[in-house]
């Protein structure tokens, strides 16, 4: 089990590429938290342009440079022209996981891998009585689902986010299309692949 978790892979804050001051940024994500108490939940992204602070064309823009500023952090995806960048990033998708949120469930059927940017998951699985039993705990830079790319995506544990976590979600076909569309990425997958057995034995 490893549960040293590396720091966050660190990328511009939506506030900041947009220019927003540290206080009006403060404010709104006060006003998401009480939000979210209601039950609604909304990206700052959203709370910036109800509030007029920015166009809707701003923040899509902004977003776009956001997600290629993570493909390029990445380790899987380190070493990318901006034209590579560019290109995989229609193919992978932003995802945001409240803590205490499962996300991977044990003996289902999953379609995805995940990049984890920010946060940290626990891995786990359930015995017949619904005793949980920690795995591993893991990281910013780490992968998690990409045995299942193998397995025609069955899950053999469950991975839920123990705080709030930023992944970026590749799904098993959109990962081969970008493996056949820019293969500087084979060898970082295989590496990945590689070394998952060297931890674990368990199809994430």
């Amino acid at each position: 089990m490893n549960d040293e978790v590396k720091p966050s892979v660190r990328t511009e804050k939506i506030g900041e590429r947009l220019n927003i001051s540290r206080e009006t940024v403060e404010k709104l994500l006060d006003r998401q938290r009480h939000l979210k108490e209601k039950g609604i939940r909304k990206f700052l992204g959203e709370l910036l342009v109800e509030s007029g602070f920015v166009t809707k064309e701003d923040l899509a823009r902004a977003l776009d440079d956001q997600k290629i500023d993570r493909i390029k952090s990445a380790p899987f995806l380190s070493g990318l022209s901006d034209g590579e960048s560019r290109i995989l990033a229609p193919l992978i998708h932003d995802l945001s996981i409240s803590s205490g949120e499962e996300f991977i469930h044990q003996d289902s059927i999953g379609d995805s891998a995940y990049l984890i940017l920010e946060g940290k998951v626990t891995i786990y699985r359930r015995d017949e009585s619904g005793e949980e039993f920690h795995l591993d705990t893991i990281g910013p830079g780490e992968f998690i689902g990409e045995m299942g790319y193998f397995s025609d995506g069955m899950r053999s544990a469950s991975a839920k986010a123990t705080e709030d976590t930023v992944l970026l979600r590749i799904p098993y076909g959109r990962l081969r299309e970008a493996i056949d569309t820019i293969p500087a990425l084979a060898p970082n997958f295989l590496k990945i692949v590689t070394d998952r057995p060297r931890r674990s034995n368990i199809r994430w």
